[in-house]
């Protein structure tokens, strides 16, 4: 699950990506697989094994219910504050919805059953929340604290490194020369800290 959710923000929208991915060492550290589990194997699964994975019929789950007070919708607010607070604040998540279609392929509903349809939205909302995190406390401080998902995913994400795997460690360095190269070290210091 954590590969394809972290494919997916990566922007593999695809299963067949998978196939070329299942051998990446810098998605196998993301998804917390470094190794196989039999020797001729690679860590991470290939497209055939994420489609039953998206095929298999999920665990029950209790959706929550959010219901509006009739009242304290209809009670005396003024105009400024009804705008500012209900207005704004929706066409601001009509926009949310819309990068997560967009950049994270929420819209992407091309399976011939409703699960393996659900599952994928389910997936592309899980990018959705790891980019959000991401922008909320790694990118606070930076000039990509309000970018898109699809600007982040360009800028921090998708750029080329040297992955060098040891026998105890994998290494990564990047070109000195990233135009981005401060907000990857701020993001990563605050992500780092986040944990602790």
């Amino acid at each position: 699950v954590t590969q394809r959710v972290v494919g997916i923000a990566l922007g593999y929208e695809d299963l067949i990506d998978h196939d070329e991915l299942r051998h990446d060492p810098a998605l196998a550290v993301l998804a917390g697989k470094l190794s196989a589990g039999r020797a001729d194997y690679a860590p991470l699964a290939g497209k055939s094994t994420l489609n039953r994975l998206e095929r298999s019929r999920p665990d029950p789950t209790r959706y929550a219910r959010i219901a509006a007070d009739p009242a304290a919708i209809e009670a005396a607010v003024a105009a400024k504050h009804l705008y500012e607070t209900i207005y704004c604040a929706r066409g601001e998540m009509e926009n949310r919805i819309k990068e997560c279609q967009l950049d994270l392929f929420a819209d992407r509903t091309s399976s011939a059953t409703m699960r393996a349809n659900q599952l994928r939205l389910w997936f592309s909302s899980l990018a959705y929340v790891l980019m959000c995190a991401l922008r909320r406390i790694g990118l606070a401080e930076t000039e990509l604290a309000n970018a898109t998902c699809g600007t982040i995913r360009l800028k921090l994400l998708k750029i080329g490194a040297q992955v060098t795997r040891g026998v105890r460690r994998m290494r990564i360095a990047m070109a000195s020369a990233h135009p981005w190269q401060y907000e990857f070290r701020i993001a990563h210091a605050l992500l780092g800290n986040a944990g602790t």
